[in-house]
């Protein structure tokens, strides 16, 4: 007679359910879980949306650093640009200077010989029509300008009533340009040389300052 186990039974270890199957049994030959097409599309949607949004993202990046070397590259060029106009705007003011001094150089000797004389005499009109009230006026201009020069004046004195007495002299030390009033109480003088002369001075002045060569034409 076979003997009785005298254990208790391992129903932890063996189960069957009322099919008599083990329950093991059933789990490993159970099917994988299965998905709905809606979770699925979902997915897939989900992961079409990051991957766009990680592409955009990385094509911005790339289009800013783009946009950023474009950009540096633009200052630097203005810059560039803004250099050479300013260098160029120096070396036009200095020709220029250099063309005005050298052709004032050559033209002031031809156009006062030309019209000095009338310049003289339009000088000497704003003076004498500054000087009513005076009773004696000596006028000193170039030796051959006097028979001249008295017409003028009394043409002046006439016109504008005044009844002071004028002289007019000679004098071998002033130009053809100039003329040298005196009166009691004061004088004037028209030197169109020393006029010259400082105009000169301050173009080369000008020239000096911004490195230029006085000498160059």
């Amino acid at each position: 007679m076979a003997k009785k186990p005298s254990g208790k039974f391992f129903f932890d270890h063996n189960i069957f359910d009322e099919n008599g199957m083990e329950l093991r049994e059933l789990e490993a030959n159970k099917p994988p879980p299965t998905y709905g097409i809606e979770i699925v599309e979902a997915a897939r949607e989900e992961g079409f949306k990051r991957g766009r949004a990680a592409g955009l993202a990385e094509s911005q990046a790339s289009r800013d650093q783009h946009i950023a070397k474009v950009l540096e590259k633009i200052a630097g060029n203005i810059s560039s640009l803004f250099d050479g106009e300013n260098a160029r705007e120096k070396i036009f003011e200095m020709e220029s200077l250099q063309l005005t001094l050298a052709v004032f150089k050559r033209l002031f000797p031809v156009l006062s010989a030309k019209h000095g004389f009338d310049e003289l005499k339009d000088a000497m009109t704003q003076i004498l029509n500054r000087t009513s009230g005076q009773g004696e006026i000596s006028i000193d201009v170039f030796p051959e300008y006097v028979p001249d020069i008295e017409k003028h004046v009394q043409a002046i004195m006439a016109r504008n009533g005044n009844i002071a007495k004028v002289s007019v002299r000679g004098n071998d030390a002033l130009d053809k340009g100039d003329c040298r009033f005196r009166w009691a109480d004061g004088g004037a003088v028209r030197n169109a040389g020393e006029m010259a002369d400082k105009i000169v001075a301050t173009l080369e002045e000008s020239l000096a300052a911004r490195g230029g060569n006085v000498h160059d034409t």
